[in-house]
């Protein structure tokens, strides 16, 4: 049923560059733009559906390793962290579609030029009264919802997954401090299998890099355009639905990318947690071990987005450096 809606803002773009009206072209281009992108998303992470299940039913399973330290606790907090986001996604989606009614109106065939507001399309049929304006707002709530809210909710299960990874690198480097305690009679057993350990989450986290390689190198690609089209309409246009879609694709970047930092840290922690114990006092054989384990240490995970970038801080800041160049441009060329 939503396909209609999708389908005629795509209609919509090419009716007006057909008819040569350009009044709300960059409207419905920063729409069909932010669209794309969005069904980008979904299907790169539906197609690698099967790698995240294989790395969720890995991560899953504590026979090989036990339950990480404080995993309840962590989980817990993500579990409250995901309704938040959920309830926030909601009334997101709700604004969009209320507050673009309320400040255009609806689109009709006899008015399609008036139109220029998210989702919006050209329909071959009048929805100029009461009952078709109900049918289209509860279709254009589906559409967006199908939409929007599904990649903001696929974009939190990737953070989701991204800070699994970190409680279990966090249970890595209490497995090697336990495993160096000087008490421990069983050192040598305890430190191979903590290695094992270290080596299963790197292996996780190649898996996830694999998987998931498409999908944020959407993040590279258009977030940057993106957001710099959705905040030129917020301060031009005054448009609340374009700032709302600006705060989306702003908070499901920052999420991952905030992710990905800590997991470039806490895999170079594993190092200093190592250190830090009283390996001097330990037999040659360990040391020697040790020494493979620091070494490896000194090249952090990271979360890539495609061959070109990784998720991580600086990668906020060259999107948001990307936006607002879009944004001094788009407003220099509207005074010109």
């Amino acid at each position: 049923m939503s396909a209609c809606v999708i389908n005629g803002n795509w209609v919509h773009l090419i009716k007006v560059l057909k008819e040569k009206n350009y009044t709300n072209l960059d409207m419905d281009i920063a729409a069909v733009l932010s669209l794309a992108g969005i069904f980008f998303f979904n299907f790169s992470f539906l197609f690698f559906i099967k790698d995240y299940a294989k790395i969720i039913h890995n991560l899953s399973d504590f026979k090989p390793y036990g339950k990480p330290v404080k995993f309840d606790e962590k989980t817990k907090k993500l579990n409250f962290y995901s309704k938040i986001h959920g309830t926030y996604m909601f009334f997101c989606i709700l604004i969009i579609v209320v507050s673009s009614n309320i400040k255009v109106g609806w689109c009709s065939l006899r008015s399609v030029y008036d139109c220029g507001i998210f989702i919006q399309p050209y329909m071959l049929f009048n929805i100029d009264h009461y009952p078709g304006r109900i049918f289209f707002f509860i279709l254009k709530y589906i559409a967006l919802c199908m939409t929007y809210q599904t990649s903001a909710n696929l974009s939190f299960c990737m953070s989701e997954l991204v800070e699994h990874i970190n409680i279990r690198l966090d249970d890595v480097m209490e497995k090697f401090r336990e495993a160096l305690n000087e008490k421990n009679e069983n050192q040598e057993r305890d430190l191979k299998r903590a290695i094992q350990y270290h080596n299963f989450v790197i292996e996780i986290s190649n898996e996830f890099n694999v998987s998931s390689r498409q999908c944020l190198f959407l993040h590279l690609l258009l977030t940057g355009i993106i957001l710099g089209l959705m905040g030129y309409l917020s301060i031009y246009k005054l448009s609340f639905d374009c700032l709302v879609i600006f705060m989306g694709y702003f908070s499901s970047m920052a999420l991952v990318s905030g992710g990905g930092q800590r997991i470039m840290h806490k895999s170079v922690s594993v190092s200093m947690a190592v250190y830090n114990t009283s390996w001097y006092t330990l037999d040659v054989k360990i040391q020697k071990l040790l020494v493979l384990v620091i070494a490896r240490c000194q090249k952090p995970l990271h979360v890539r987005a495609g061959p070109f970038g990784i998720m991580n801080y600086a990668l906020i800041l060259g999107v948001l450096k990307t936006s607002y160049s879009c944004i001094t441009f788009l407003l220099a060329t509207n005074r010109a």
